[in-house]
């Protein structure tokens, strides 16, 4: 189960497609559906759980200041990040730059299970 680390609330939505724990999600076109990010998303949360399609699956709700243990890609302590593909975190191209498309910030590294801890700045 993914870990919410400080602050927030749960909300729910309809799986779309089957949703991996940890994963950002935002909302779909069909009201109430959820689908995992893509490159450049802002997402609504992070997945608590494994969710198979047609389920309804619960999330940590993003916010700026709330914590977040999540899928990560190249990850270090300290880079700035953005919204990567497959609802994975990336760092941005340039780890001190802020963009318009930083979402958070990493407190740690990603680990050896492909996370890292990730506060919202957004």
């Amino acid at each position: 189960m993914a870990q919410k680390m400080s602050l927030g609330d749960t909300d729910q939505g309809l799986a779309t497609a089957a949703l991996a724990a940890n994963v950002t999600v935002k909302w779909d076109t069909t009201a109430g559906n959820i689908v995992v990010c893509g490159i450049g998303d802002i997402p609504i949360g992070v997945m608590q759980e494994a969710c198979p399609i047609g389920r309804t699956g619960t999330f940590w709700r993003w916010g700026r200041g709330n914590r977040f243990y999540t899928l990560a890609t190249g990850v270090a302590a300290g880079d700035l990040v953005k919204q990567g593909a497959a609802g994975a975190i990336v760092p941005e191209a340039t780890v001190t730059t802020a963009t318009a498309a930083t979402i958070g910030q990493a407190r740690t590294a990603t680990d050896s299970a492909g996370n890292a801890e990730i506060t919202g700045t957004r």
